[in-house]
């Protein structure tokens, strides 16, 4: 029995870096190849990113991880399946745009 049930990882900078050709723009197939043994043995693998979800995708479809991924920092969750938001973390407009006075005013 696997006592690892899932598996957080950052992407940018982990996963992918700047070595170009070697792991950037794209991880080394050894490495998506261990993604997707650790999902045949049952563990969830979630990539995170800052980046919207499409930078993440030939990852997740390459891996074959077919559980519930994340992107934007953590905004939104994703079903790689069928490509729909499963979650939202949405910080309200008004909100967001008060902090940014507040930012402003304070510093400049």
């Amino acid at each position: 029995m696997n006592k690892i049930k899932a598996i957080v990882l950052d992407v940018d900078g982990v996963i992918v870096g700047d070595k170009a050709g070697f792991n950037a723009p794209y991880p080394p197939t050894e490495v998506i190849n261990k993604l997707k043994q650790m999902r045949e043995k049952g563990i969830y693998v979630i990539l995170c990113s800052a980046k919207p979800y499409y930078s993440v995708k030939k990852i997740v479809d390459d891996a074959q991880l077919n559980n519930i991924q994340t992107a934007l920092a953590g905004a939104i969750l994703i079903n790689p399946s069928n490509l729909t938001v499963v979650k939202k973390h949405v910080i309200n407009n008004e909100i967001a745009v008060n902090l940014v006075k507040k930012f402003l005013t304070k510093f400049y």
